[in-house]
């Protein structure tokens, strides 16, 4: 498995372990992962369609409103200074 496949993995490990109580500790985590991803040089677009097929297979809940939170980081839907692709 590459890197970039450890990190997809990654993230999904952390939404389905997601509570309250550690949510914004695990948003934090995401967003170190997302920018790995950016630092390896992938592209916005190789980041967000996977992250969304998957956000797309959740059942409503914290694990979906999680990957809904890192995919705004992704596109750029977020202060200028959390953005990370600023193409």
């Amino acid at each position: 498995m590459n890197n970039s496949k450890k990190i997809f993995a990654q993230i999904k490990i952390l939404s389905s372990h997601i509570t309250e109580n550690a949510y914004y500790d695990m948003i934090q985590q995401g967003y170190a992962l997302l920018t790995e991803l950016h630092d390896m040089n992938l592209e916005q677009k190789d980041v967000y369609q996977p992250l969304y097929q998957y956000h797309n297979s959740l059942n409503d809940g914290l694990s979906r409103d999680y990957i809904a939170d890192l995919l705004d980081y992704v596109a750029g839907w977020c202060p200028l200074q959390y953005r990370i692709w600023n193409d």
